[in-house]
């Protein structure tokens, strides 16, 4: 299997999980579920946990596929200048 193929479908399923979650969010909001009780609050965390989850796959995605860089700390010092 082609590795850009495969990262391109991950990243699809990704987003649209990642979507439905945060759809999710706004309709608890929206619908005066939060303010019921318990059950909006538990649902907020569980699709804000979905989320997470999914954002965290689209990110390890784009750094293995090398979409995303993040700086470096092993960067040795300058050499001092010559005499």
């Amino acid at each position: 299997m082609n590795p850009k193929k495969n990262d391109l479908e991950l990243t699809i399923i990704s987003i649209f999980f990642l979507v439905l979650s945060l759809i999710g969010i706004v309709w608890c909001i929206t619908s005066g579920l939060l303010a019921g009780g318990i059950d909006g609050i538990l649902l907020i965390g569980i699709c804000l946990m979905m989320a997470g989850i999914f954002a965290l796959q689209l990110f390890l995605i784009a750094l293995q596929a090398g979409w995303v860089k993040l700086p470096s700390h092993d960067k040795k010092p300058a050499a001092a200048p010559a005499k």
